[in-house]
């Protein structure tokens, strides 16, 4: 967030519709993440196992999992964030 100068706030996310959220810890984190699309709650631990791994590859420069070239950045500093993904399809128009 700070790297790139995104402001995790309205209209940039939707937090009141429950597409974005934020807490100080990974369990906390995973605890907010609940809206209506949602089928199975994100358990805490899954998370902080999750972000472990990555930080790991971050040490290791690799990412092996999904190949992505020297990953430089650890997830480690509060605030946490995470947000809905939402895709968006457009559709061509024929004239």
């Amino acid at each position: 967030m700070t790297r790139q100068r995104w402001r995790p706030s309205a209209p940039n996310v939707d937090i009141e519709g429950g597409f974005f959220f934020t807490a100080d810890t990974l369990s906390e984190l995973a605890n907010k993440i609940v809206m209506k699309y949602q089928r199975v709650r994100m358990p805490g631990k899954n998370l902080e196992e999750t972000v472990d791994r990555y930080n790991k590859f971050v040490d290791a420069g690799v990412d092996a999992d999904f190949g992505k070239p020297a990953p430089k950045f650890k997830c480690a500093k509060p605030p946490f964030y995470a947000a809905w993904p939402h895709p968006w399809f457009t559709m061509p128009v024929q004239a």
